[in-house]
């Protein structure tokens, strides 16, 4: 075997490791139930600890308060066991899996910078108060 073959691998030998639509709805789904069971939390923490049920997070036109109930209604909606089953079962037309992606990719999208910044904003107040600055 030549050294760039060693270095660089065979050119004709291409790895192809492409998923199902099923198999990507599966991954999508379970990350945004991940992902809002997580802001659910972390919403209901911050908010309680440091009291700011009222004031917006960032990107957003609501306050915590109506996030926090849009967050527990798409979790009880979009999230429910039989849903859940669903996808794992693989049980939705292709038309219905394209369409479910593109929503769980633009809930991604909104949720998840809110999510981190509710924790990195919780964090740094939780370490201001360690420090008796709060």
């Amino acid at each position: 075997m030549s050294f760039f073959n060693k270095i660089f691998g065979k050119k004709n030998k291409i790895e192809v490791n492409e998923k199902s639509p099923t198999e990507i709805l599966n991954i999508k789904f379970f990350r945004n139930l991940d992902l809002m069971v997580d802001y659910d939390i972390s919403i209901d923490s911050y908010c309680d600890i440091f009291e700011t049920w009222n004031e917006k997070p960032l990107g957003s036109e609501i306050s915590y308060v109506e996030i926090h109930k849009k967050i527990k209604d798409i979790i009880k909606n979009e999230f429910n066991e039989d849903i859940c089953e669903r996808v794992k079962r693989g049980s939705f037309e292709k038309s219905e899996i394209e369409s479910m992606i593109i929503k769980l990719d633009s809930d991604y999208l909104l949720y998840k910078p809110q999510l981190d910044y509710v924790k990195a904003t919780e964090e740094d107040l939780l370490n201001k108060f360690q420090k008796g600055e709060l």
